[in-house]
């Protein structure tokens, strides 16, 4: 047997096709990190000019240039310029603010104050504009609750001697900013990052790379089935045979990938990482070999087994968490995941 394990390495290391192919999977992965457009930010471009100048302006721009959430605001010089950048489809869309935007809201004028500018290519521009009111309203209440005790409310003859509108506006940032309100708290969670494109395109890496090695083993078993009609070969050692070289060899471009491929979520690129991937990865092929033994035990596999593999490889692809988590969506699906193999690499 391990006269015949050297022999099938043989054959696929001189195979040129084969060599290509396990060539591809790390240089894939090295240019898709390398593309320029894949480093751009994945937040959803929203632009935003503000009529008039000084303070307020200032205050506008502090409250709109910060990556949080879903949407990056960015300014524009002018409103030809802001209707460009949509129209190009730069920005998903445009809103133009007046600067005056907090006095007028004080003075209880709230109609028609932002004009939002879409294209007919805009499908965020009602949740940008819910975002756009969720960054901007705090000041807003912030200046309104100080009009309300200072110049509406049952104390609001003792301002300013007792306490003035600066006053207010201090309590209200302490509650605001002191955890006074609702929010949450992430145990163990990191400061915020925005999302990139590198890491969402990057994101379903591990989980194709433990399909390709299942799917190796189980082109190895088809195999098997071509030797078996020889009786010589009928033997349980040469079916172990071809379906672990293969499951080996496509480990290995696996883990070059993760060595020099950065950026893979779930990947640690330390020694002790990529040592603690590859256990994984034995682990995993040993698994993958086990289900194969007792599947390929079976006498009629060899018959279904063209027509099996792409659709249990279907199902990885849908059931195991390879894109998307099924089992966070529901307990069932949970339940049918574990039937998928490459569900036990990726736990």
């Amino acid at each position: 047997m391990l006269r015949f394990a050297l022999m099938q390495f043989k054959l696929i290391f001189k195979n040129p096709l084969k060599i290509l192919i396990l060539a591809a999977i790390p240089l894939a992965g090295l240019l898709l990190k390398q593309n320029d457009e894949s480093r751009e930010s994945a937040l959803i471009r929203v632009a935003y000019m503000v009529e008039g100048g000084g303070e307020e302006h200032d205050i506008i721009r502090r409250l709109l240039d910060k990556d949080e959430g879903m949407f990056s605001f960015m300014e524009q010089e002018s409103a030809e310029a802001l209707t460009k950048a949509v129209a190009g489809e730069k920005a998903e869309c445009g809103f133009v603010i007046p600067a005056t935007l907090f006095e007028d809201m004080r003075k209880g004028e709230t109609k028609a104050l932002i004009t939002l500018v879409t294209s007919p290519g805009s499908t965020m521009s009602l949740v940008a504009a819910e975002t756009l009111f969720a960054r901007l309203y705090p000041e807003v209440a912030k200046r309104r609750m100080g009009d309300y005790f200072t110049k509406e409310s049952a104390i609001k003859e003792y301002a300013p001697e007792l306490f003035d509108v600066k006053d207010v506006y201090s309590i209200y940032e302490s509650i605001y900013t002191g955890g006074g309100t609702f929010s949450f708290d992430y145990e163990g969670g990191k400061e915020y990052v925005p999302p990139t494109k590198t890491g969402m395109a990057l994101s379903p890496v591990r989980g194709l790379l433990a399909v390709l090695v299942m799917l190796s083993g189980l082109t190895g078993l088809m195999t098997y089935y071509r030797y078996a009609e020889n009786p010589v070969y009928e033997k349980t050692g040469v079916r172990l045979v071809l379906c672990l070289i293969p499951m080996l060899t496509a480990a290995l471009a696996s883990i070059l990938t993760f060595t020099f491929v950065d950026g893979i979520p779930g990947v640690e690129r330390t020694a002790a990482g990529l040592l603690a991937e590859l256990a994984h990865m034995m682990v995993y092929v040993i698994i993958c070999l086990l289900f194969m033994t007792i599947f390929g035990g079976f006498n009629t596999v060899g018959k279904i087994l063209p027509a099996f593999i792409p659709v249990y490889v279907l199902c990885c692809l849908v059931f195991s968490p390879v894109f998307i988590d099924a089992g966070a969506i529901s307990p069932l699906l949970r339940k049918v995941s574990y039937l998928m193999l490459p569900t036990y690499y990726l736990l």
